[in-house]
């Protein structure tokens, strides 16, 4: 009878592993990301291959040839270009280097115009941001409120511009006797 167990386990372990065998192989293999990546790799080259040849095959030439083609008929388009059409773009492109050049020296004098206004310190004039005048004069007033700049170019006082609103300051009047409320 104990043989016969033995036996019957043995045939059921025998069993589950060949259903583990069987699943697994259903599963299939797995993949590896750099097994996935050239396997992908591997279908675009052979896609943009195909597309390539289809166009060559369209075209009537290789695709070396055709790109050598384009070139050459962009540089005779150049050539073409009559001197009054190459003078106009160089003039063009003059300009607008100089009005570039223009606006940053108009935009380094703005800064520098708010920056004292607002009582911003000079390291932090570059830090204003804006393309018109208008524009950096609003973000100095703006930038300069929100660091509590007052006339000296100092933080305002925790009281704000009344000192005596001061917690501290209160609290030292009514301790000496002289003020508070």
């Amino acid at each position: 009878m104990a043989i016969d167990d033995t036996t019957a386990d043995n045939a059921e372990k025998a069993s589950a592993a060949q259903n583990t065998a069987d699943t697994s192989k259903q599963q299939g293999k797995q993949f590896t990301q750099a097994d996935i990546d050239a396997i992908v790799e591997d279908r675009l080259g052979r896609d943009r291959r195909t597309r390539e040849e289809a166009l060559a095959k369209e075209l009537g030439m290789s695709l070396k040839d055709a790109k050598a083609l384009i070139k050459a008929r962009k540089a005779e388009e150049d050539a073409n270009k009559s001197e009054l059409q190459r003078e106009r773009e160089a003039r063009a492109k003059a300009e607008a280097e100089r009005d570039a050049l223009r606006l940053s020296k108009d935009l380094e004098k703005w800064q520098a115009k708010y920056g004292r206004k607002n009582n911003i310190p000079e390291s932090d004039w570059d830090r204003l941001r804006g393309e018109t005048e208008s524009e950096i004069e609003e973000d100095a007033r703006l930038w300069a409120k929100a660091r509590g700049l007052d006339k000296a170019g100092g933080p305002t006082p925790r009281g704000g511009n009344n000192p005596s609103q001061n917690p501290f300051n209160q609290a030292f009047l009514q301790a000496t006797g002289r003020g508070g409320r």
